[in-house]
């Protein structure tokens, strides 16, 4: 037996050689589970656990480093040479060649492997890789600080220079705020010593613009006519504005010296009337604006109205239709919308040629509608240019930024932009309609793409009557033309029909006598309509009453002069206050406040002058005749189906303290306007 023991150690002493041992290790580590006594990991002299590969003796036994150097020095045999293992006493020569345990190796980095993988250990023994963990943990602190104090500088370094643009963006500012002080100073002194009163500016920078771009901004005018008196001058923004409702002034400036005010008032966010190519009649002055209108004029003449009242009395036909097949006794409709569809209905038709009705979701409508919703609020650059017009230029340069980035993200874009883009589409086709009485027809048949010859600075006196015109549209004049036309034309007489049926409904002997009037003819033509004189008579005196375009009436003065008192300096805009003037009890009576259209009937030369609804003089509203002759065929078709009532318990509203513009949503009309209809 005890042979055996002896053939067993000589046996593993033989696995000394390190190819062998190597190999045994490499077969533990690809193992997936190896069980291993503690006590096998640690040195049986010292206890302590092995820190690197031990040494193997030729018994079996392995031992760390230090101790077999010191089993060799302490020996204590005769021969230095040999020495005894301490567990088993088997003599073993110091000069025979020790061989490293790999396998005891291989164990202990498997077990510190697994002791760094842990997540969770309670208490590390081994203070070695508690050092490494504190170290790599004390590394990755100082990165992070590292990158800290890098990020400091970076914001250290922005910071003055934020504080540097800060400093230069103040001297800006008050330099700016300085320089518009001088230049509305400036603006100030063309007014200043003009004879008539002064508004006080209620903002420093916008001066009186809360009022002239407000919502009411006609019956503020009446509080500071009523204040100040019928002549009186504001500040909208930095552009001196003269405000008057004195009938001698207007009809100096409108007729008498229209060479001096010939061109409106200019709107710092629209194109320039002179230089720009998309200019309309409203906004064009001087030759230019003779041109346009003479050229656009022969499509409203009333050889053509003749022709155009055809399509008119059609889409009318189909509103009476529509409204015979959803009112009831008991329903109550919305009116209003009604009238708007039915209008643009018919300024479609005339005005681009289109040979059906379409008054059931009509696209351009609702884009216009959006447009000119009162619930649309001014954008802050529209006020700016208003302040500084020197700077309009950069604005413009950002709208159209804008509109390129919202048309590359498909995002919303002005509406008024998508209608000219429509409206472009459409007259580009070169589709002449065989209906030769459209608007579109007569201006397309004096177009001219290659001619720009129009660029005439109008900034001076123009003598209009004895001027020449070419007769030439460009593309672009087209457009604008064909756009204004449409989107002025439809809502204004919209309104007037609605203000009409609220004051027939008010008073029921009117509208018994103009029913009498209308019952006399056996049809609706243009001749027979002509004869109704009393229907004439009741929509003027309800746009007397209701002027609600009136604030479009301006004129801009393009050489100094004097009117009676008051001088009119360069440049200086004029406002007319027709609210005030169609209430002058001077010149309608005392009864001003009343609807009586028989005042018409027999009305003096000073009546007539200053009823100003659709404007006076050669800048008369172009669309007048055409405006009269649609009402009058709307309000013949209606009283022939239907009659006008109040709704019951109607609040009255009271016009010396009330906006007249409240009525469009604030009164029912057959909903917003406290109106319903009896077959």
């Amino acid at each position: 037996m005890k042979r055996f023991f002896t053939y067993l150690r000589s046996a593993v002493a033989q696995l000394d050689q390190d190819y062998s041992a190597c190999r045994r290790a490499a077969k533990i580590d690809g193992a997936e589970r190896v069980i291993v006594d503690s006590s096998a990991l640690h040195c049986p002299v010292c206890f302590c656990i092995f820190t690197s590969a031990p040494f193997i003796l030729n018994c079996g036994h392995s031992f760390c480093q230090n101790c077999v150097k010191k089993l060799v020095e302490n020996s204590y045999s005769e021969h230095s040479a040999i020495f005894e293992c301490p567990m088993c006493r088997q003599v073993t020569s110091s000069e025979a060649h020790f061989t490293k345990n790999y396998l005891a190796d291989a164990l202990l980095h498997s077990i510190c492997e697994i002791t760094q993988n842990e997540k969770e250990s309670s208490v590390d023994s081994n203070l070695r890789i508690s050092f490494q963990l504190i170290s790599r943990k004390f590394l990755e602190e100082q990165e992070k600080n590292s990158i800290l104090r890098e990020k400091y500088k970076e914001e250290r370094v922005r910071s003055r220079r934020y504080l540097i643009f800060l400093i230069m963006e103040s001297a800006l500012l008050v330099g700016s705020a300085f320089l518009y002080k001088l230049l509305y100073r400036k603006a100030w002194d063309i007014i200043r010593d003009c004879g008539f009163p002064v508004v006080p500016s209620e903002h420093w920078l916008f001066g009186n613009l809360n009022i002239m771009k407000s919502y009411s901004t006609h019956w503020q005018l009446c509080k500071l006519t009523r204040k100040y008196g019928r002549t009186y001058g504001l500040m909208q923004g930095s552009h001196p504005i003269i405000v008057t409702s004195d009938p001698k002034i207007i009809y100096q400036i409108c007729i008498k010296q229209f060479h001096l005010f010939h061109s409106r008032t200019m709107d710092p966010n629209g194109p320039h009337p002179d230089i720009s190519y998309e200019v309309h009649e409203f906004a064009a002055r001087g030759e230019r604006w003779k041109r346009i209108r003479s050229l656009t004029s022969k499509a409203i003449s009333n050889e053509n109205l003749r022709k155009l009242f055809y399509i008119m009395h059609d889409s009318v036909n189909h509103f009476i239709m529509d409204l015979e097949n959803e009112i009831t006794y008991s329903k109550v409709l919305d009116l209003h919308p009604r009238f708007q569809k039915l209008t643009f209905d018919i300024i479609s038709r005339c005005c681009m040629g289109r040979p059906y009705s379409c008054q059931h979701d009509d696209a351009n409508l609702k884009l216009l509608l959006k447009k000119f919703s009162p619930l649309q609020s001014f954008h802050l650059s529209f006020l700016f240019t208003w302040c500084l017009p020197d700077l309009k230029w950069i604005l413009l340069i950002y709208a159209k930024l804008c509109l390129c980035f919202r048309a590359a993200f498909h995002l919303d874009i002005d509406p008024l932009v998508t209608y000219t883009n429509y409206l472009r589409k459409v007259i580009s086709m070169n589709i002449i309609n065989q209906d030769r009485s459209s608007f579109l027809y007569f201006m397309k048949c004096v177009e001219d793409k290659k001619w720009d010859k129009w660029e005439v600075d109008a900034d001076r006196p123009c003598h209009l009557s004895s001027m020449q015109i070419i007769q030439k549209l460009t593309p672009g004049e087209i457009i604008n033309q064909c756009r204004f036309l449409t989107s002025a034309g439809f809502d204004t007489t919209a309104n007037t029909v609605v203000y009409l049926i609220y004051l027939l409904a008010k008073n029921r002997k009117k509208q018994e006598k103009l029913y009498q009037e209308i019952a006399m003819l056996d049809e609706i033509t243009f001749d027979s309509i002509q004869h109704l004189n009393y229907l004439h008579c009741a929509i003027m005196e309800a746009l007397r009453l209701f002027p609600h375009a009136s604030l479009l009436q301006s004129r801009a003065c393009v050489q100094q002069c004097k009117i009676g008192p008051y001088t009119f300096k360069k440049d200086v805009g004029v406002i007319f206050d027709t609210w005030s003037l169609h209430y002058d009890e001077e010149i309608w009576g005392s009864d001003v406040r009343e609807f009586k259209p028989d005042r018409f009937l027999n009305c003096t030369t000073i009546q007539k002058r200053n009823w100003m609804a659709f404007g006076t003089g050669p800048r008369q509203c172009i669309g007048m005749r055409f405006a009269m002759l649609e009402i009058k065929i709307i309000i013949c078709s209606l009283l022939k189906k239907f009659s006008f009532h109040e709704i019951e318990n109607m609040n009255e509203v009271d016009f010396t303290n009330e906006l007249p513009y409240a009525l469009l949503g604030k009164i029912k009309f057959s909903a917003p306007y406290n109106i319903r209809l009896k077959e």
